[in-house]
């Protein structure tokens, strides 16, 4: 028995009308490639796993972050669940930088201030800095909080997900 997984990363869906116009027509081919694929040989996709960057620059081309995030629900996953035919519950998220909200959190430092605030002179060094350390959980919580509730309302029916 063989497991199809549909694979996607870093598609930085963008609230920018000229970006939305390129955006809308390679997602559209996306979705045609997907179905055709299905039907040639008769395979389901099993299961999608999207790796990050859902939405670019932090929602920053939407009004805010959670409209950035209905906009990946309505123009990515509402198409690939009707087209394609693949069932919410077998989609995953993992979020990436552009899914976290920084511009109004005034604490958050990018990378770069961080590696300037810390001395460092060897790559175990810079990786142990960029870690998030226990200090800075309330930071990542705020951060992550719009995508998390995204994320949840879109599982909402599936409760078992969540233990």
């Amino acid at each position: 028995m063989s497991i199809r997984i549909l694979h996607f990363s870093d598609l930085h869906l963008s609230g920018d009308a000229e970006k939305q116009i390129n955006t809308s027509t390679r997602l559209g081919f996306l979705f045609n490639s997907i179905v055709k694929l299905q039907e040639s040989d008769g395979k389901r996709v099993d299961i999608v796993v999207f790796t990050g960057d859902l939405i670019d620059k932090g929602g920053k081309d939407f009004s805010t972050i959670t409209d950035g995030f209905q906009a990946f629900k309505d123009q990515v996953l509402t198409p690939l669940t009707d087209k394609a035919g693949i069932q919410p519950d077998r989609i995953v998220f993992l979020p990436g930088n552009h899914d976290t909200q920084s511009s109004d959190i005034k604490e958050m430092r990018d990378k770069r201030n961080l590696l300037e605030d810390y001395p460092h002179s060897s790559e175990r060094e810079i990786n142990s800095i960029l870690n998030i350390s226990n200090g800075d959980k309330e930071l990542v919580i705020k951060r992550t909080k719009e995508f998390k509730r995204f994320e949840l309302e879109y599982f909402s029916h599936y409760k078992h997900f969540f233990i």
